[in-house]
């Protein structure tokens, strides 16, 4: 392994810069695509750029979302390159780069073996599940975390080299610049035991003993306290936010032996998609039924097996029970068992969690007999050939995402039961001025999941720019069955039983309209007042005040 790249350090980083550039140059011409693009970008808090009240909203756990970072990163690029989306591709592309780049040297740093830490480097650049992070504008929060997950990890390989209070501190902060740009860093500490375990020999009582000495185990803990106390502050931040803006996450709605047996059979897709990355999708429709017997415990049998398989070779082989450990450990609080969405599974959750098995393949692969005795060569020719491959599917991967068509066409080739894309779709072709397009994509949508309020609500609207009234009526009373008190469906049903001259219902559901805008902002909003005011063609002829009407019926 040691003969098949024969290239500088400064050499191969150019080697990575360049790999990135030709797999995902392309999302330079891309568009921004309507699934939480515009959330980040034309945020009211982003789109006027970097100002102070944005810093102060960016900084605040009541209105934020735990990624304070994140939004800022987003206000630079409003700043620098406005809403144009070239420039907010650029910067992805470049933190991807440069978090190859600095994965390569801290490797080889770590180490000390440049050939294994290229080949581990270019299999992070350009494995196609590394496709939504770099192509999705509104993912930058992982590629931020990830820089500064690396460079954390620097400065404590640096630490340990050299122990004193400015390593130290170093690390540190970067560790808390990574939460601040998302919270699933809290793992990180954890993967500093796993290199103080590999390659920095730290846990071992005596140089060049495997067995782990227990007093040395304990200092190295203790060593930790301060990240440990970092994690509990910024996880009671994230929990009195969520409090603040009365946000729950959807685990209550799903039994808790679902949601765990659901936990082996999402690493076994995750390791599938690892090995065979095709059929990916920007989303994968979460289910809240029990995975079939076989299903979740076949999937555990086998995740058991290769736990036991790694963590067995310990002594001889460390790198398998730390890459092992760095994917299992890292990728458990993604795995759905509390759920913030309608999705368990995502390609970007794998971002930094692969690195614990590209350390495992890479450095399993140059200590295999068969290699190092006389597949050199063989071993060479077929891991080109596999990085050619792997290239191939990440470009045409990357492609999917050129713009709201593409991404949710290919989406819907992979799964025609997805109902997000189906719903997004649907918009895509109502900013298009096409609703006749929109309104198949978003029946199907409310087909396969009955209790999407948004979907519903987007029909309404096709349907209505279509001037089909009834449909249109039928579609926001499918919003109410799902939430009787959504104040969209509630106004637009007040227009469109006026337009239909049926007057009791159009006050019915205006005066509803109009008394919940009160409560939520106060009666000077304006739509409660221009509520009021429309209502009041019905005064003379219904005989009735606002205060008359039953409100609450």
């Amino acid at each position: 392994m040691n003969r098949l790249l024969n290239l500088s350090t400064f050499q191969i980083s150019l080697l990575l810069v360049l790999a990135n550039v030709l797999v995902y140059g392309q999302v330079m011409g891309f568009e921004f695509v309507n699934f939480d693009d515009a959330f980040y970008v034309e945020n009211v808090h982003v789109k006027n750029g970097l100002t102070w009240k944005g810093l102060v909203w960016a900084f605040s756990i009541k209105y934020n979302f735990s990624q304070f970072l994140n939004w800022i990163s987003h206000m630079i690029d409003v700043e620098l390159f406005g809403h144009h989306p070239a420039g907010h591709h650029a910067v992805s592309l470049l933190l991807h780069a440069v978090n190859t780049v600095i994965f390569f040297l801290f490797m080889n740093k770590l180490t000390g073996s440049r050939n294994k830490s290229a080949l581990a480097a270019i299999l992070f650049a350009i494995h196609p599940l590394r496709v939504e992070t770099v192509a999705w504008v509104a993912d930058r929060k992982d590629l931020l975390a990830m820089l500064f997950a690396l460079l954390s990890l620097e400065a404590y390989r640096r630490y340990t080299l050299k122990p004193n209070l400015q390593h130290y501190a170093i690390a540190a902060l970067l560790f808390l610049l990574a939460l601040m740009s998302k919270p699933v860093m809290v793992v990180l500490p954890f993967v500093f035991l796993l290199i103080d375990f590999w390659p920095l020999n730290r846990m071992q009582g005596e140089p060049g003993s495997s067995v782990i000495n227990g007093q040395t185990l304990r200092k190295l803990l203790i060593e930790k306290i301060p990240f440990f106390l970092m994690i509990g502050f910024f996880l009671f931040l994230i929990v009195k936010g969520f409090e603040l803006r009365q946000i729950g996450d959807n685990t209550a709605s799903v039994p808790l032996l679902v949601r765990l047996a659901t936990i082996p059979v999402l690493y076994i897709k995750y390791l599938f998609h690892i090995i065979w990355p095709v059929q990916l999708s920007f989303f994968y429709p979460a289910s809240s039924g029990m995975p079939p017997f076989w299903q979740w415990s076949g999937s555990l049998l086998i995740l058991l097996g290769l736990t036991w398989a790694a963590l067995s070779e310990w002594k001889r082989r460390p790198y398998l029970a730390v890459g092992w450990l760095w994917f299992a450990g890292s990728l458990l609080p993604l795995t759905g068992l509390f759920r913030a969405g309608d999705h368990t599974m995502a390609d970007r959750y794998t971002y930094f969690p692969l690195i614990g098995i590209f350390i495992m393949g890479v450095w399993g692969l140059s200590h295999w007999e068969f290699v190092k005795k006389r597949g050199e060569q063989a071993v060479a020719v077929a891991g080109g050939l596999v990085l050619l491959v792997l290239m191939t599917i990440a470009f045409v991967q990357t492609s999917v995402w050129k713009n709201n068509f593409t991404l949710y066409r290919h989406a819907l080739a992979v799964d025609d039961t997805n109902h997000v894309a189906h719903n997004n779709l649907g918009i895509a072709w109502m900013g298009q001025h096409q609703p006749e397009k929109a309104v198949p994509h978003l029946k199907k949508a409310v087909e396969h999941c009955p209790r999407c309020i948004e979907s519903w609500l987007n029909l309404g609207e096709s349907y209505k720019a279509m001037q089909q009234w009834q449909p249109a009526i039928d579609a926001f009373r499918g919003a109410l069955e799902v939430n009787k008190d959504n104040v969209i469906a509630h106004e637009v049903l007040g227009t469109l039983y006026h337009v239909r001259g049926d007057g009791w219902l159009a006050i019915h559901h205006s005066l509803r309209a109009e008394a919940i805008y009160s409560q939520l902002f106060g009666p000077g909003y304006g739509k409660a007042v221009a509520l009021r005011r429309n209502l009041e063609v019905y005064y003379p002829h219904y005989f009735l005040r606002p205060e008359d009407f039953d409100v609450q019926s």
